[in-house]
């Protein structure tokens, strides 16, 4: 009998400690919208989506709010505190620049369209 080192020996795949969420930037000057590839950490909040957002678009990430497009054309307000799992990848993200009323929107849960 021999000893084979494989058969015994548990080895741990590597998992993948980023992912990558698509967010659509939409200007409010009238320019076409932009779709952006974030890479954000896997265990991740939405303050880093916002912030890799901000890097790639060249805004500061105090003048983006993001929102999650739902099935009935309404906009639900992602706040930075709030965990990257409620992102799944197919949803649709979307960011406007704001200025002044940012404050205004984090008091709001669900916008209309």
């Amino acid at each position: 009998v021999t000893f084979d080192a494989f058969t015994f020996l548990s080895i741990p795949l590597p998992m993948e400690a980023h992912r990558f969420i698509q967010a659509t930037l939409i200007p409010l000057d009238g320019t076409p919208p932009m779709r952006y590839g974030c890479k954000t950490p896997k265990e991740g909040f939405i303050k880093h989506l916002l912030d890799a957002l901000a890097e790639l678009c060249g805004m500061s990430p105090k003048t983006l709010v993001l929102m999650k497009l739902l099935s009935n054309a309404s906009l639900l307000h992602l706040h930075e505190d709030e965990n990257l799992d409620n992102v799944r990848d197919y949803d649709n993200v979307v960011a406007f620049p704001v200025v002044g009323i940012s404050h205004a929107l984090h008091s709001r849960r669900q916008l209309l369209v």
